[in-house]
């Protein structure tokens, strides 16, 4: 396998996230806490990373595996089938890169404790199960909630969690105060995903999946879109008077009009080909910045 079907497969494109959210956990642990244990906590983004990759793979050989539109998806949209991959090509590899991270995330929760191992499974376990089975999580109205809640909230309770140095601290109001933290961008992501589906609408319902749009319909999933973008603008403000947040995170509001003229285009046609890439552009406007702004305001405080 090349780089490219490697790059498209496993849609590293997409890991950056994953150092966003290893940078969020870092600035939170030193708001909060004023320490962060880098050893455990590197250790437990590389497992993450390489997670990441396998169950980016796994859902395409399920996707492709799964499919019923034949001529459609699989000849003309799915990597594998446009590339003329073997599945037991896709699968080894699956197999293969799983064995490292696997070993590696078996020793931090031997070092760490049970809890390591109970968020590990539920973000491992919604990355399987997103493709896997017979009424896997993209096949069903709870995907985007499901899989929002997974990237922009597990993700980085793990991560604080591995960065703790004492670890008895780690209470319900604790992963309450996160799960505030993590809600807009929780709502940010809900919608991406809202608008992955509502461009897949008519692929979906070929292939058997019945998402949230499904149920909705289209015109009422982009005024959902609408509704979760303003809900998580107005968030901001509030968490920042709470004192849940820097103050210099409010300056994310300032790149609101921005983020609308970038997700407008879809917002007017939803065509994944032509106007999805500007939601997903959306989203880097602004969770960027929100985890730069948090981080910049927690050196300033320290």
């Amino acid at each position: 396998m090349n780089w490219k079907l490697f790059y498209e497969l496993t849609e590293i494109y997409t890991t950056p996230l994953d150092v966003l959210w290893f940078v969020f956990a870092v600035s939170y642990s030193y708001y909060r806490f004023k320490s962060f244990n880098f050893f455990y906590g590197i250790i437990g983004f590389l497992c993450v990373f390489s997670f990441h990759l396998i169950v980016n793979m796994h859902n395409n050989y399920m996707d492709y595996k799964n499919a019923k539109d034949e001529d459609g998806y699989k000849k003309k949209v799915s990597t594998i089938g446009t590339n003329n991959i073997p599945l037991t090509t896709v699968r080894n590899w699956i197999m293969g890169l799983s064995i490292i991270p696997l070993i590696a995330s078996l020793w931090l929760v031997y070092k760490t404790g049970w809890t390591t191992l109970i968020i590990g499974v539920i973000c491992v376990g919604i990355g399987i199960f997103y493709s896997f089975g017979p009424r896997p999580i993209n096949s069903l109205p709870i995907a985007e909630i499901t899989v929002a809640s997974a990237i922009a909230f597990f993700i980085p309770l793990v991560y604080i969690y591995l960065g703790l140095n004492d670890r008895t601290i780690m209470q319900w109001s604790i992963i309450g105060e996160v799960l505030l933290i993590c809600l807009p961008n929780m709502l940010i992501f809900f919608s991406t995903l809202l608008a992955n589906n509502t461009s897949d609408l008519t692929e979906d319902i070929k292939n058997g999946r019945h998402t949230l749009v499904y149920f909705i319909g289209k015109k009422n999933a982009v005024s959902l879109y609408k509704i979760v973008w303003i809900t998580a603008a107005v968030l901001l403000p509030v968490l920042s008077i709470l004192h849940i947040v820097p103050y210099t995170v409010l300056l994310v509001i300032l790149m609101y009009p921005k983020a609308y003229r970038t997700i407008k285009p879809y917002l007017i046609k939803q065509i994944k080909k032509e106007t999805y890439f500007a939601a997903l552009k959306g989203v880097n406007v602004v969770i960027v910045p929100s985890i730069l702004l948090f981080a910049v305001g927690v050196a300033i405080n320290f």
